[in-house]
């Protein structure tokens, strides 16, 4: 998708790779057979691929501590981002955050089989130990 776009650059570069690899994960997305995207989709995700790569550029130098960092530039890009990922048809969906209990805890870990039982320790042995 991004080869033919990136004629004037290093496609080797790390930038461009990362360019495509955006752009690929986008395009399944949108389309389980990227073949079928429309032009219009095509560049929809050629635009949020390059928005990703900038603001991963200068999510990198927040994190090296750079203070010179434009928060105006880089909300921009956030938001363009954000609304250009709407228009493809990429929606935000609330995900589940109610936490396992206990029990589906350990078993998710293996830390306790169907047989085995949760031993109380005595409140005389805790106070000990602490």
């Amino acid at each position: 998708m991004g080869r033919r776009l990136l004629a004037g650059a290093d496609g080797r570069s790390g930038v461009a790779r990362r360019y495509r690899e955006v752009a690929a994960l986008l395009a399944r997305d949108v389309s389980p057979d990227p073949a079928r995207l429309t032009e219009a989709q095509r560049q929809l995700i050629r635009t949020s691929a390059g928005l990703v790569v900038l603001r991963e550029h200068f999510d990198v130098r927040l994190i090296k501590g750079e203070t010179n960092v434009s928060v105006g530039k880089y909300t921009r890009i956030a938001n363009s981002l954000r609304r250009v990922l709407v228009t493809i048809g990429l929606q935000r969906h609330a995900r589940d955050v109610t936490p396992p209990t206990l029990e589906e805890y350990q078993r998710q870990k293996g830390q306790v089989g169907k047989s085995q039982r949760l031993r109380k320790i005595p409140a005389r042995r805790r106070l000990e130990a602490a």
